[in-house]
């Protein structure tokens, strides 16, 4: 698992972003909800969130147990479908984290694509009118959560925004799971 967060308030909001003109092209997959994991998105539309990277087993029921009785959204963002060995955290998977009968209902949203800060290459990293183009030319499967399909089209668009912004990269495919009671 690479994060939980908790957020209140409406997702970043991916038509606007690209409608903004200038020599960068922001959120080049548009979208009216962006359910990124990149927090600063989601703090410059004035939302309140809690984030930690690698969480541990009480660090995430602690964040989801505050969250389920408000109007808030849970997202986790899981960077392996299996185990993962976090130096200081042990194992982590998500089916160890989901013991509670009301942590069960998950909604699979799609991947974000992010560097190790969690920056996300689907909306916070400006293009050129040429990479736009060229982001176009991928053909990358989005959905209506402002997010990419599949792993095969996550992995694609990384390796391209890896050589777009190199001062960001690597990027990675994050996996995007929604929680609610």
């Amino acid at each position: 698992m690479f994060l939980v967060m908790s957020v209140t308030g409406e997702p970043p909001n991916g038509d606007k972003m690209k409608a903004i003109r200038g020599d960068y092209v922001f959120a080049p997959f548009g979208g009216n909800k962006i359910f990124t994991v990149d927090a600063d998105l989601w703090k410059i539309y004035g939302q309140n969130l809690e984030q930690i990277f690698f969480p541990s087993a009480n660090e995430y029921r602690a964040i989801i147990d505050q969250s389920l009785n408000s109007n808030t959204h849970i997202l986790v963002g899981l960077i392996g479908e299996h185990k993962l060995n976090v130096p200081g955290r042990g194992l982590t998977t998500l089916e160890a984290f989901i013991a509670k009968k009301e942590y069960r209902m998950m909604i699979d949203m799609g991947y974000d694509v992010v560097d190790y800060f969690g920056l996300s290459a689907i909306a916070n990293i400006g293009y050129t009118s040429n990479e736009v183009t060229d982001i176009e030319n991928l053909d990358i499967d989005t959905n209506r959560f402002g997010l990419i399909n599949n792993k095969d089209d996550g992995i694609r668009f990384a390796l391209f925004a890896d050589t777009s912004a190199e001062e960001h990269s690597p990027f990675i495919p994050i996996r995007v799971k929604a929680i609610s009671a």
